[in-house]
């Protein structure tokens, strides 16, 4: 049986355009795994919403989700201020990070990075056992969620490679010199050795399904392929 208990919003951070961050302090620790999730009401209603844990295991007086402004649900939770409450039902979900030894590419798009912050936070507090690479798109610089996270990241020697995919929309006195369009197998190629890593995919069906697909075909085990993935 999953652990219910009450949430107080510790604080509010804007990672990206339309995303926002919560710091939940809890009245106790909450161990997880990274990956799993957690689900949210607000106090005395019924309807609750699964989010992925942004931060590092173990959750010793708090914990991390991340989410994109869409729908009333999600307005309500911008709309919360410091010291207001959830109530957080979890950890849950069997889509995990698994301790296995082998070096780890981590793709995402959007807000499907989350996840992967806290399995990259945990990677880091072990001492970065093995080699991480982190593959991420997003629309605009705007768009690029856990920005200051990844740069640290890639300082403290994580492979952190991020590609926009509408260079098109750029405001004038915006500037990127990274990789633009979509992720593609062989970007995934590029920045990680595809013939030891598991491959780890989160992010909208559509993107999930077709980089799947690609690794397949690229010669990927599927036994090396981990996925995570909602909508069509």
């Amino acid at each position: 049986m999953t652990d219910r208990r009450t949430a107080r919003v510790d604080s509010l951070r804007d990672e990206a355009r339309g995303v926002r961050s919560f710091r939940l302090r809890l009245d106790e620790k909450l161990d997880f795994i990274p990956g799993q999730f957690l689900r949210v009401r607000f106090p005395g209603e019924e309807e609750w919403r699964d989010y992925s844990i942004a931060s590092a295991p173990p959750a010793d007086g708090f914990v991390e989700i991340a989410l994109n402004k869409a729908g009333k649900f999600t307005e309500r939770l911008f709309g919360l201020t410091v010291g207001e409450t959830l109530q957080v039902e979890g950890p849950m979900g069997e889509w995990i990070y698994r301790d296995e030894g082998k070096p780890v590419a981590l793709v995402s798009g959007g807000t499907g990075i989350t996840p992967f912050r806290s399995m990259v936070a945990y990677l880091l507090s072990k001492g970065l056992p093995h080699p991480v690479s982190v593959i991420y798109s997003a629309r605009t610089p705007a768009d690029i969620v856990f920005k200051n996270d990844l740069a640290e990241f890639a300082q403290r020697g994580v492979n952190v490679v991020v590609t926009i995919t509408r260079p098109q929309d750029l405001a004038p006195a915006d500037r990127w010199d990274g990789p633009t369009g979509r992720i593609t197998a062989e970007l995934v190629a590029k920045a990680a050795d595809l013939d030891r890593s598991v491959v780890y995919l989160c992010g909208p069906g559509q993107f999930v399904r077709a980089l799947k697909d690609a690794l397949l075909l690229r010669g990927v085990p599927a036994a090396r392929l981990r996925f995570e993935l909602w909508g069509a």
